[in-house]
């Protein structure tokens, strides 16, 4: 938790960009309030950002970037295999317009094997309930009563894919789902116009935006922890373009003061959508809950 915070600080303090986006709900505020940024996956957040920085070193000769990305795109589908989805495009879309010539080559060997070891984990690894009751028996053994392992059961005990489809939220009302949809339209939205107002944006980089919020629509089908999906890839976006966009000189922030109060009231479900979530998660009800200590 605090490697992370400390790198997102650091980050915006060194390019010098405005902090109130860390109050939105889908950046900075909802991971660490509900307790989403204890997570061992988030351990990719610091390996994206220093995959990005070793692409960006111009002093490293190319091969040891391609040795070093293949490497670290391993490590990551180990800790997690949702690193695959989170780091492919954005990795692709550095290795085939950043680095010249032969990007064909580079990205067919990062890829092609990153991909052997993503299906392996998703298909062969991916665990079932003896799994969890043996790494549950391993703890015990050692002394220690891991109670928050114990959903490892349920998690396994799933048949398929927690489809958004089968969302209960969304089977009981279709609305909700609209409900979603209009959410995931703001929130993207905010964080465009925030980057617009840091960084020049033209045709090719918003490619690279657009291709990543698509990502996080694929990654609300598979599992609904959705603000943990918002959080991954809108740090990639911010991470790319920090380290391989041109950063405005100024920003025009009285254009950008309605984006700076409607990020106040947006909030952002971790499972689901209902109007009651989406006011207990956004920044404005936190803000609120203050007055409990004064």
């Amino acid at each position: 938790m605090i490697i992370n915070l400390s790198l997102i600080l650091t980050i915006m303090i060194w390019k010098k960009l405005p902090l109130y986006i860390l109050m939105a709900s889908f950046l900075v505020l909802n991971i660490y309030a509900q307790h989403i940024a204890f997570r061992l996956d988030l351990l990719m957040i610091p390996l994206l950002f220093l995959q990005f920085f070793i692409l960006k070193k111009n002093n490293l000769k190319l091969i040891l970037k391609i040795i070093f990305t293949l490497i670290f795109l391993i490590i990551g589908i180990l800790i997690h295999e949702v690193y695959f989805l989170i780091a492919s495009f954005p990795l692709f879309y550095i290795l085939y317009f950043k680095l010249g010539r032969n990007r064909w080559m580079y990205c067919t060997v990062v890829f092609l094997p990153s991909l052997v070891v993503f299906l392996l984990m998703v298909i062969l690894f991916k665990g079932n309930v003896s799994s969890a009751d043996n790494i549950i028996l391993s703890w015990e053994r050692l002394g220690v009563n891991p109670k928050h392992l114990s959903y490892l059961r349920w998690l396994f005990s799933l048949k398929g894919p927690i489809y958004i489809i089968y969302n209960v939220a969304f089977v009981k009302n279709k609305f909700y789902l609209v409900g979603f949809l209009l959410n995931y339209i703001l929130v993207c939205l905010c964080f465009y116009l925030y980057i617009k107002q840091c960084f020049f944006v033209n045709k090719r980089n918003t490619i690279f935006i657009l291709g990543n919020f698509s990502m996080i629509l694929i990654l609300c089908c598979i599992a609904t922890d959705f603000v943990r999906w918002y959080y991954m890839v809108f740090l990639v976006i911010l991470f790319y373009f920090v380290l391989f966009e041109k950063r405005k000189s100024f920003f025009i922030n009285k254009k950008y003061l309605i984006l700076k109060i409607f990020v106040l009231f947006l909030g952002l479900p971790m499972y689901g959508w209902t109007f009651t979530h989406f006011y207990w998660t956004s920044p404005i009800k936190y803000i609120i809950e203050l007055k409990k200590y004064f």
